[in-house]
């Protein structure tokens, strides 16, 4: 008996249902399995590892890495009420902000509460995907499956099987295939221990060494500062250089609670505000020119990081910043302007990852142009040249946010479409679309690489696009205080389950409301009673009354001198 059989007949749904192959099962494959029974499809999740949570799910020790690891120390890089779905409310109130240790837990949660892990099959490699003979007339796909081994391989013995699906949706992740640097000579010949960030673990092995760690986004900053705790020297090349951006900011306000939601999703005219906010924030931890670590671009448009700590180890000098790294010569590292670092013992390349597309064939990989690596994907989701619009990926780009709610659009946008539900705009304007995403992507990159968008301003775009935008005055005539806490407040996942098609407002309401007025009672172990300082209050009161009764009677003989009929203008009017 074929092994899938068994499966496919627990899960059969009525004859005419689209079967809807979908590959992974990370956060985002989690997401496309349950849109697609929340429209009528039926999927079935293909993981390679032995349960869910992709990149979340950590290997254990000796077992081998087929994905990116979660090493100990790692914090995540925004808070558990943006890594959250918009139909699931955020991990319980008591539980930390930062939450690496329990986002695996939340994402079995989801699966349980959903009932999806009926619909997965674990152990289970995609070989390849193909058109199938009928593809021109249906868009159906051929996908060829063989059950795996710990390390990935397919298991002796087990014959490959092909099943025939309707439609598509890649959710394999972003983070597969790690990327090294190129043309950096020396590199195979280099002595001592390197690795990969998809490997690193711990700062074990590195005590007491001297440690190059490349790179200068989330990840070798995060891992420069691990392993400066326990290594004799850290280095950390930067190549052009990065903002240290604190999770942080003035009074201990939490960077993600801190920015708008307007403010993040804004015009380009507002963007420079946001740049100077930006530095401020990275400079006010650290001087960037001064230490060398400024990056020659932007915030908005640079790499950035998220680090609260390693500002004071650069400063102590547990940390020495560099550029770019041009070769390893035997134990020796030369960076582009001459300088030399002597007795390296290890390097940690944290170079980033190319998405793996080797399972797809040839002929329906995503297009992208040779001079600018952008993509002929519709919202990075539909592949322009597709002659039938059943085969969709998801969250295969860059971020400079939490990642989970546009793949959880995307989802969105995929199921509806493959199910009939949306039909995608005429090839004029998909075109243009896909103009507009590729050159923002290529203003925040500068390479040739994966797309990197501004997720907050994709997210919202695509919210439009569904019909599922928050709007401020729908909101306003339903509940005046959610429209302004949505708009004025932090983004939430959950205002998108507010208005439009597959809302559910009581629910996502009363998410959006709680999330607003969470503090920070969950990390709070000791009460502490009022400080005081009533002579500080007075002294701070009296300046400010004394600031006010000068201000006014200044404004007031201003607009007289500007504007004769300035006391007509005000009493008569008015009507006062």
């Amino acid at each position: 008996m074929p092994i899938f059989n068994e499966f496919l007949r627990r899960n059969s749904m009525a004859p005419n249902t689209k079967r809807v192959c979908v590959v992974g099962a990370g956060a985002a494959g989690l997401c496309a399995v349950k849109e697609c029974l929340h429209q009528g499809l039926q999927p079935v999740g293909y993981e390679m590892d032995d349960d869910l949570g992709g990149v979340w799910r950590r290997a254990e020790e000796g077992e081998p890495v087929l994905k990116p690891m979660m090493y100990d120390n790692l914090v995540t890089n925004t808070t558990k009420w943006t890594m959250s779905y918009s139909d699931f409310p955020p991990l319980p109130q008591d539980t930390p902000i930062y939450t690496r240790k329990t986002l695996l837990a939340y994402y079995e949660r989801y699966a349980d509460h959903f009932n999806l892990r009926q619909y997965i099959v674990f152990n289970t490699r995609i070989m390849k995907i193909k058109r199938a003979p009928s593809y021109e007339r249906t868009g159906q796909w051929l996908v060829h499956i063989a059950l795996v081994d710990r390390e990935g391989n397919p298991v002796e013995g087990q014959n490959m099987q092909t099943e025939l699906f309707d439609c598509v949706i890649v959710c394999n992740g972003y983070f597969r295939s790690p990327r090294y640097p190129t043309n950096l000579p020396g590199r195979d010949t280099f002595p001592g221990f390197q690795e990969h960030s998809m490997t690193y673990r711990n700062n074990e092995k590195y005590r007491g060494k001297n440690v190059l760690v490349v790179g200068n986004k989330f990840s070798a900053i995060d891992i420069a500062n691990d392993v400066a705790n326990v290594a004799s020297q850290t280095y950390l090349a930067v190549g052009s250089g990065t903002w240290i951006i604190p999770r942080l900011g003035v009074e201990g306000t939490i960077m993600d609670r801190a920015v708008s939601r307007k403010g993040l999703y804004s015009a380009p005219s507002i963007q420079h505000a946001f740049n100077e906010g930006l530095m401020a924030e990275a400079n006010a931890r650290l001087d960037h020119e001064a230490t060398g670590v400024r990056s020659d671009v932007l915030p908005f448009n640079g790499p950035c990081s998220l680090q609260d700590s390693i500002q004071v180890k650069i400063l102590s000098g547990q940390v020495i910043v560099y550029g770019y790294v041009t070769e390893l010569n035997k134990r020796e590292a030369v960076f582009d302007d001459g300088q030399r670092i002597s007795d390296l013992d290890a390097v940690v390349y944290c170079t980033g990852y190319d998405s793996d597309f080797s399972f797809l064939d040839e002929n329906v990989r995503p297009a992208t142009h040779s001079e600018d690596g952008g993509v002929e994907m519709y919202k990075f989701t539909f592949p322009m040249t597709a002659r039938h619009n059943t085969l969709a990926f998801v969250g295969h780009y860059g971020s400079d946010s939490a990642m989970l709610p546009p793949m959880e659009l995307q989802c969105r946008l995929a199921t509806r479409v493959m199910s009939g539900k949306y039909n995608l705009p005429a090839a004029p304007l998909l075109k243009k679309d896909v103009e507009y995403w590729n050159k923002i992507s290529w203003s925040r990159k500068k390479s040739k690489r994966n797309p990197v968008v501004p997720l907050v301003h994709f997210s919202e775009e695509m919210a439009q696009v569904l019909g599922v935008y928050p709007h401020f005055w729908t909101l306003f005539f339903k509940d005046p205080r959610l429209a302004y806490r949505t708009w004025a407040g932090p983004w939430f996942p959950a205002s998108y389950r507010l208005l439009g098609p597959d809302s559910t407002w009581e629910e996502a309401r009363r998410t959006c409301h709680q999330m607003y007025e969470e503090d920070l009672s969950m990390v709070c172990h000791r009460k502490v009673k009022p400080l005081a300082r009533e002579k500080v209050r007075r002294l701070s009161k009296y300046i400010w009354r004394g600031f006010y009764f000068l201000l006014v009677p200044c404004l007031l003989i201003w607009c007289k001198k500007r504007h004769p009929d300035f006391w007509f203008r005000l009493f008569i009017k008015t009507g006062v």
